[in-house]
């Protein structure tokens, strides 16, 4: 008990002087309280997608990253978060594309109000920076955007980051699509899935143009008779033939698979693009918590006209999963422990509670940086103190404290009688 007193004290009397310091010593850039390539992270998504790797995200209770909406938040069903972008197909496995070649970005007409929210994305040891689908513009982390309209940052992601975003959820893009990137997005592997390729020129032929096509296939999954699935059977050599005419279980993966197979197939340039959908609203922390089980794929098909737009054929077979979370809609996907924490509402409120702290020190101390120091000292009617007058203001209050801490011992000193 005396040691733990004496230690208790001594945090008592060491607590002021860490606040003025934390206060008013110059802030370098970057997050002072972490150490570069501290943390890291192996779960996540991958630039490659094969059919069942989204699905193995999808017991996963990680959290990606979590979001603070400032103004008007989306409903679920629009909360596209942007990822990797797939291009390459093999006839199994769709990969990433680098930077495309020649391929040149699409200019982009935003036709919605902006939103703006904060991003506190987990290290995934990758240069992905998620944003809302699509992102108009991004403040934080030096980065750059690849040609499909991916926001990648110049360097790994392997420390907590905090980064503020603009985006639309209504876009087009006014500009043709070059040459280099019709003939990138429109390959397909020879020789495979030739039951497929039939299935695509029938389609195409009853169509009067590209987006009727697009239409009468995504009515052709909601009507023939497919099943979401987390754990579906696996594929054979012509994996997407065996997944539209034998199985028809899948998840997100198989059918962003398939159909954007069945749009090159017709012609029409596709490509699968990768990300997450939703979120979890945290009351406690005032944010919205996306976890790696929230993982998603779906498709983008080029229409003249209104350039890449988004088709989903998920929203066709499964269109509850747009709404509601994996863990609400497939309840016994979840493990037992994560059940448990979905049906008792007091474990769920601590969690969230737990988790808000967490986040309030992340981002209120550890990225507590130059911008914000000056925003506090503004706070604080010290907005004109450059580091001078900071140095001079941190003397004075260690001085202060230090005297008080001074007087306070004398006062407690024990007193002796002289020897007579």
């Amino acid at each position: 008990r005396r040691a733990l007193a004496q230690s208790g004290m001594a945090t008592v009397m060491a607590l002021p002087f860490a606040v003025l310091a934390f206060v008013l010593v110059p802030r370098l850039p970057g997050a002072l309280w972490t150490m570069p390539g501290g943390e890291t992270a192996q779960t996540g998504l991958s630039d490659e997608m094969s059919p069942g790797s989204i699905s193995e995200l999808a017991i996963s209770d990680v959290i990606a990253f979590r979001v603070r909406f400032e103004d008007e938040v989306p409903p679920p069903a629009q909360r596209y978060w942007r990822g990797p972008v797939l291009h390459d197909f093999d006839g199994f496995t769709w990969r990433a594309r680098g930077m495309g070649g020649a391929a040149r970005s699409q200019e982009v007409e935003y036709l919605s109000p902006p939103l703006r929210y904060q991003v506190m994305l987990e290290p995934h040891g990758k240069s992905w920076l998620f944003a809302l689908d699509a992102a108009a513009s991004l403040d934080g982390p030096r980065h750059f955007r690849s040609f499909d309209g991916q926001l990648l940052g110049n360097r790994p992601v392997s420390s907590p980051l905090i980064y503020t975003a603009v985006s639309h959820v209504e876009w087009r893009n006014p500009g043709p699509l070059s040459v280099v990137g019709r003939r990138l997005d429109t390959r397909l592997p020879e020789g495979r899935n030739p039951r497929s390729l039939a299935l695509a020129q029938a389609l195409r032929a009853e169509s009067t143009d590209d987006a009727d096509y697009a239409r009468r296939v995504m009515q052709y999954f909601g009507s023939g008779g497919f099943t979401y699935s987390l754990t579906p059977p696996l594929l054979d050599y012509n994996s997407v033939d065996d997944l539209l005419f034998n199985t028809r279980l899948g998840f997100c993966g198989h059918f962003a698979s398939a159909y954007v197979t069945l749009m090159r197939a017709a012609g029409v340039p596709a490509r699968v693009v990768t990300g997450y959908l939703g979120g979890t609203y945290n009351p406690i922390g005032d944010y919205y918590v996306v976890r790696q089980s929230e993982a998603h794929a779906w498709a983008e098909v080029w229409l003249e006209g209104r350039g890449w737009t988004r088709f989903d054929p998920t929203s066709m077979v499964a269109p509850e999963r747009l709404q509601r979370g994996l863990s609400e809609f497939l309840p016994g996907a979840r493990g037992a422990a994560d059940a448990l924490v979905q049906r008792a509402g007091w474990l769920r409120t601590l969690r969230d509670g737990w988790d808000a702290a967490g986040a309030w020190w992340r981002e209120r101390v550890v990225h507590f940086n130059a911008a914000r120091q000056r925003d506090l000292l503004g706070w604080l009617g010290l907005g004109d103190l450059d580091y001078r007058g900071m140095a001079a203001l941190l003397l004075a209050g260690a001085l202060f404290w230090g005297g008080v801490l001074l007087a306070l011992a004398a006062l407690r000193r024990p007193r002796t009688r002289a020897d007579a």
